[in-house]
C-alpha cells in the first residue's frame, strides 16, 4: 500500500507540474484539459481519474476532464492528434509508435515528445515498472 501510495503521489506531483506549464500558470480563464485513461474498470482508468481528480481538486483554474479508451495504443495517438493532453502509455507503445513500428500502425507519433522548433510536448505517462 505505501509503494502504491508513494507511486500515486510521484505521478500526481508530475502532473502538477504539467499542468502548470500548459496553463502557463495564469489565473484568469479556466483551463481545460482532457486525460486519456483505458477501458471503464482497468488499473489505467483508476489512475487516470484519481489524478485528473486530484488535479482539478487541488489546481485553481484548471478542470482535467478524464476520457476512457481502448488503452496505451489509443492514449498515443489520442494525445498524437491533440484530442487528449494527457495519456497514459506503456513505455513500449511510446517507442513503437515514436519509430512507426506498432502492429499495423507504420505511422510516426512525434508529436508526443519535445520538438526543436518551442512547439508544447504533449504528455504522456508511462506506468513504472512492476514492484517486486
Amino acid at each position: 500500500m505505501v509503494k502504491t501510495r508513494t507511486i500515486f503521489s510521484t505521478l500526481t506531483a508530475t502532473l502538477f507540474l504539467a499542468a502548470l506549464m500548459v496553463s502557463g500558470g495564469t489565473a484568469e480563464a479556466k483551463t481545460r484539459l482532457a486525460f486519456s485513461g483505458g477501458p471503464d474498470g482497468g488499473t489505467f482508468q483508476y489512475f487516470s481519474n484519481a489524478i485528473s481528480s486530484r488535479l482539478s481538486r487541488n489546481l485553481p483554474n484548471v478542470e482535467v476532464s478524464n476520457m476512457a479508451s481502448a488503452g496505451s495504443v489509443e492514449n498515443l495517438r489520442r494525445v498524437n492528434s491533440g484530442d487528449a493532453d494527457f495519456g497514459v502509455v506503456y513505455a513500449g507503445d511510446i517507442y513503437l509508435g515514436m519509430k512507426g513500428e506498432l502492429t499495423n500502425d507504420t505511422r510516426e507519433y512525434k508529436m508526443i515528445l519535445p520538438s526543436k522548433n518551442g512547439q508544447r510536448a504533449k504528455r504522456l505517462i508511462s506506468p513504472p515498472p512492476p514492484l517486486g
